[in-house]
C-alpha cells in the first residue's frame, strides 16, 4: 500500500484473482507442472496465468471500446488492456507503473514489480537476457504471445483503416469515426477470444513433465494446425516469428518452420485399441463426458497395457515393468494420471473429437550429494475417435541428459530455495507457492520498516 492511496485489497482485484485461479486450474489439468525440474517449468505457470489474466480484459466490451478510442487503435498504448494489475503495482512504488505488462517499454523493461534498464540492443525482451527468476523469465513467454496477437490484430484490422482514409492508412487527427471504432472493438475482442482458446488448447498438446517454452510454442502450433489446417491469415506464422524473435525455438527440431515444428506421430507403427474407440466408449449424453468412475478407469487400463509392451514403452517415453531395466527397482510401475475425450471446435465450426492422456513413471535417483529424488517422464497421447495414437508427446523417463540437467538445476544459486532436504531426499519445497510469490520493498514512509515483505498479489 502507498499512504497516499490507502490499502488495495488484491482479493477484489480481476487480474489478481483471474492469475490466481489459471494457477489452480492449470495445476489441476498438469499437477507436474508445479515440479521444479529446470528454469522454464515454474516460469510457464507465470506466463500461462498472465496471458489469461490479459486476455480475459477483452471480455468487457466498454473498457475495450474506451481504450480503442483512446489510443486511437493502437493497443500498444492502451494501458488498461495490456497491463497487468495497474492499482497493485501502482501502490508497490513510485514510478506508477503496473505489475507487469506484456509489450516492451521505450526505456524500462517492467518485470515482477521491478524496473530493469534493458541493455543496448536487447529490445525487445528474450529468452537469453531475461533471467532466472520465474516471472521475469515467464514475461518472455507471455510478450511472445501477446506480440503475435499484435500482429494479427494489425493485419486483421489493415483494411478498415485503409477504407477509413481513404487507402493511405494514415489517420487524421481526432477522434476515430464511430463506425471505425465499431470495427476495430469487434475485430479485437474477437481476435483475443481465438488467442484465449489457442493458449488453452495446446495445453493438451504439452509433455506431462518438465515443461519448457520451445514445448509450448510446438504445442501452440500442432493444436492450432489440427483444428485449423488452412490458417489463411497466418496465424502460425506470426506465432513462430514473434517466438523466434523473442529467442525461444523448437527444441530438438531443425528449423522454425510450421511443418518441423509441429509433433510428429508414433515413429513405430502402433495398430489402433480398439478398446480407446469411441464406439466402445461409455458416456454421458456427450463423448467428452464419461459415464462414470469405472468407465475412465477402463480407458486408462486400455491405454495402460498399451503403453507398457515392451516393444512400445519406449516409444511412450517409460521403461516396460517387462524389461530388464526395470528389474533394477529403480523404477516405479507407470501410471496413467488422466484420460479424457475432448471436443474441438474450430473456426468453421466443424466439431472433432480426440482422447487425451497422460502417462507418468517415477525415477529413483540420487543428487550429486547422494540424497534420493524422483524423476518424472511419460508422455501426452493424443488418440483419435478409433482408437489410433495420433500424437505422443514425450519425456523419456531413462533420458540421462535431462536428468543431469535437473541435478545441475537443483543445485544452482537461483533454484536450490524450490527444493527442500527430507533426511537423505530432496523433494519440491512444500510451500512452493508461497516462495514464489512477488516480494517488494517496503515503502520507507510505510508504518512498517521491514525490508522484505511477502505481497499478496499474482506468484
Amino acid at each position: 500500500m502507498r499512504q497516499d492511496e490507502g490499502y488495495v485489497f488484491t482479493c477484489t482485484s480481476h487480474d489478481i484473482i483471474v492469475h490466481e485461479m489459471s494457477h489452480a486450474l492449470l495445476d489441476g489439468l498438469r499437477a507436474h507442472f508445479l515440479h521444479p525440474t529446470q528454469g522454464d517449468v515454474l516460469a510457464f505457470h507465470e506466463a500461462f496465468a498472465d496471458l489469461i489474466a490479459v486476455f480475459q480484459h477483452f471480455t468487457f466490451e466498454d473498457v475495450v471500446r474506451a481504450e480503442v478510442a483512446c489510443s486511437r487503435g493502437n493497443l500498444e498504448k492502451a494501458e488498461l488492456l495490456i497491463d497487468i494489475a495497474q492499482e497493485f503495482g501502482r501502490s508497490l512504488g513510485e514510478d506508477g507503473r503496473a505489475l507487469r505488462t506484456l509489450v516492451d517499454l521505450a526505456e524500462h523493461c517492467h518485470i515482477g514489480g521491478h524496473d530493469h534498464q534493458i541493455k543496448s540492443g536487447a529490445n525487445p525482451l528474450t529468452y537469453d537476457n531475461a533471467g532466472v527468476e520465474p516471472h521475469e523469465r515467464g514475461r518472455v513467454l507471455a510478450c511472445a504471445v501477446f506480440s503475435a496477437f499484435l500482429t494479427l490484430y494489425r493485419r486483421r484490422t489493415r483494411r478498415y483503416i485503409k477504407l477509413a482514409t481513404h487507402g493511405t492508412g494514415e489517420l487524421p487527427k481526432g477522434d476515430l469515426s464511430d463506425g471505425l471504432t465499431d470495427f476495430l472493438v469487434a475485430e479485437v475482442r474477437r481476435l483475443a477470444n481465438q488467442f484465449l482458446t489457442i493458449c488453452i488448447r495446446a495445453i493438451d498438446y504439452c509433455p506431462p513433465v518438465d515443461m519448457r517454452f520451445s514445448d509450448y510454442l510446438r504445442a501452440l502450433i500442432t493444436a492450432d494446425q489440427d483444428v485449423a489446417p488452412d490458417d489463411d491469415w497466418a496465424y502460425r506464422e506470426a506465432i513462430i516469428h514473434a517466438f523466434g524473435e523473442r529467442g525461444i525455438y523448437g527444441e530438438g527440431t531443425p528449423t522454425m518452420t510450421e511443418d518441423a515444428l509441429t509433433w510428429g506421430g508414433p515413429r513405430l507403427p502402433i495398430e489402433p485399441e480398439p478398446e480407446l474407440s469411441f464406439g466402445r466408449m461409455k458416456f454421458d449424453s456427450d463423448p467428452a463426458k464419461p459415464a462414470d468412475v469405472a468407465e475412465m478407469r477402463r480407458q486408462a487400463g486400455a491405454l495402460g497395457r498399451l503403453a507398457t509392451r515392451v516393444e512400445l514403452a519406449a516409444e511412450f517415453g517409460l521403461v516396460s515393468p517387462s524389461s530388464a531395466a526395470f528389474a533394477s527397482g529403480e523404477y516405479g510401475l507407470p501410471v496413467v494420471e488422466s484420460v479424457r475425450s475432448v471436443r474441438r471446435v474450430g473456426p468453421d465450426k466443424q466439431v472433432v473429437f480426440d482422447m487425451v492422456a497422460e502417462i507418468i513413471q517415477t525415477r529413483r535417483v540420487k543428487d550429486r550429494q547422494g540424497r534420493q529424488f524422483s524423476f518424472y517422464g511419460g508422455s501426452t497421447v493424443i488418440l483419435g475417435p478409433r482408437g489410433g495414437v495420433r500424437f505422443i508427446i514425450r519425456k523419456r523417463v531413462d533420458h540421462e541428459k535431462r536428468l543431469e540437467t535437473q541435478r545441475e538445476f537443483m543445485h544452482s544459486t537461483d533454484e536450490a530455495a524450490f527444493w527442500e532436504a527430507e533426511g537423505n531426499r530432496v523433494r519440491p519445497a512444500r510451500d512452493l507457492s508461497r516462495r514464489l510469490c512477488v516480494r517488494f520493498r517496503a515503502s520507507p514512509n510505510s508504518e512498517s520498516e521491514a525490508s522484505d515483505v511477502p505481497a499478496p498479489g499474482p506468484r
